[in-house]
């Protein structure tokens, strides 16, 4: 764990405004950010008091952490005036800022992380849990720190289905955005080959790192600090990337490229409600057009590259 007291800022949004939060919020925190329902507190309550009446349906939340060093007064500034701005696009609620104990974030996840099943074949099984293991069970073991990526999360559970579906034995695969690992130690337990597992955050490949040693991976799965600009081009047979809309739309060309022809691209992390703009920069990009899945407000697109 880097430091013991963290900083939480979270925010409560629109669909349409999501992204463009949680892009900004991406940039001044660490290990990731959340994107959830509201259901109650302070961050709720805010949005029901700062959002006009008939725009305040379902609100999303964005969460990010960063430690409470030196700097975290100069990004929480940095961070205020970038949400001053978003909000001349669209409404959104106060930014609320909260000091978190390292230990008590983690024993918050402790206490509502239970062993839980996946598709077929995945279970779930935090460090702390123990489980009896069924005969074709692929048992994910996970700490998630404090990188996003718990398999509780309707976009990971869409990404791990698909990958029980599609990863076959020796298969290369690239996972785009790990957070925990939780993907690409799914593809690993199926039979893949070789597994790069990428993400921009240096908290989330430290974490990542530390899951694929415990699933003993190590000889298959190699986390980096990379962002999809780093694939290289026609090298797997799976690319997932369970990231926000835009970053797919904007980095489309390189995930589907990255791809073998006849290779398949999963793409989630998206709104329902946004994905026909994915798909449309999807198949610019040459891919076939996805198979759309959806789960609550959320979908995967699963497309092969042609």
């Amino acid at each position: 764990m880097i430091g013991d007291v963290w900083v939480e800022v979270s925010i409560a949004v629109t669909p349409d405004t999501v992204e463009s939060v949680a892009e900004v919020i991406f940039r001044y925190t660490e290990g990731g950010v959340s994107i959830d329902h509201a259901v109650e507190g302070p961050i709720a309550e805010a949005w029901a008091t700062d959002i006009p009446v008939g725009q305040a349906a379902r609100p999303l939340i964005v969460r990010g952490y960063m430690p409470d060093t030196a700097s975290a007064a100069s990004r929480r500034a940095a961070l205020e005036r970038a949400v001053w701005h978003l909000r001349q696009i669209g409404p959104m609620g106060d930014l609320v800022v909260r000091e978190v104990q390292a230990a008590d974030w983690e024993n918050a996840w402790r206490d509502h992380f239970q062993v839980h099943r996946v598709g077929k074949r995945f279970v779930i099984r935090p460090t702390w849990r123990s489980f009896t293991l069924g005969e074709d069970d692929a048992v994910i073991i996970l700490d998630p720190g404090m990188a996003f990526g718990t398999g509780l999360h309707p976009t990971t559970q869409l990404c791990l289905r698909a990958l029980e579906r599609l990863i076959r034995p020796g298969y290369r695969v690239a996972d785009v955005g790990t957070g925990s690992g939780i993907l690409a130690i799914g593809a690993g337990l199926l039979g893949a080959h070789e597994v790069d597992a990428l993400d921009i955050d240096e908290v989330a490949v430290t974490t990542a790192a530390q899951n694929v040693t415990r699933n003993g991976l190590e000889a298959v799965v190699r986390c980096r600090q990379d962002g999809p600009g780093s694939l290289p081009r026609s090298r797997y047979d799976v690319v997932v990337a369970n990231i926000i809309a835009r970053v797919i739309e904007e980095h489309a060309s390189d995930l589907v490229g990255s791809a073998v022809m006849g290779g398949t691209v999963i793409c989630s992390g998206i709104l329902y409600e946004r994905h026909d703009a994915v798909v449309q920069r999807l198949m610019a990009a040459n891919l076939s057009r996805p198979n759309v899945e959806v789960e609550g407000d959320w979908c995967v697109l699963t497309g092969v590259r042609r």
